[in-house]
């Protein structure tokens, strides 16, 4: 079996931890040390947009099962909630005392969780309207 082929290479300025693909596979979404969120065409392999939002590395990014949200955990201890359609300012969640590890969607995309370094799991309302 012959082994894959790279298509492109995306580029940060710093460390890239954890990259996401959109539901339906149009975009791809990274999380960098550099403190930003960046979102990428996948059939373009052009850059959308860099979120910037956090004011510490980026551990972890998901989207929401409807496509409509993209959450963001950092360092900084805070977990950023984008709205994917009109990319502004962040709303910001706020309650963990320690670096904010991981986020994950509920498959109805109505609950976001959280992972901490401060030893808990913080259960959000995901919806952003």
């Amino acid at each position: 079996m012959d082994s894959g082929q790279e298509r492109a290479t995306l580029d940060h300025k710093e460390s890239v931890n954890l990259v996401a693909f959109s539901p339906d596979g149009k975009t791809l979404a990274s999380a960098s040390n550099d403190k930003t969120v960046k979102r990428w065409n996948v059939a373009s392999l052009k850059e959308l947009d860099s979120l910037i939002g956090h004011r510490d590395s980026v551990g972890s990014v998901s989207f929401s099962s409807d496509a409509k949200t993209l959450a963001s955990a950092s360092r900084d201890c805070n977990v950023n909630l984008w709205d994917a359609n009109s990319i502004l300012e962040p709303i910001i969640l706020l309650g963990h005392d320690g670096p904010a590890w991981s986020v994950s969607f509920s498959p109805d995309s109505k609950t976001l969780v959280s992972a901490s370094g401060d030893m808990t799991i913080k259960i959000w309302d995901a919806s952003i309207e």
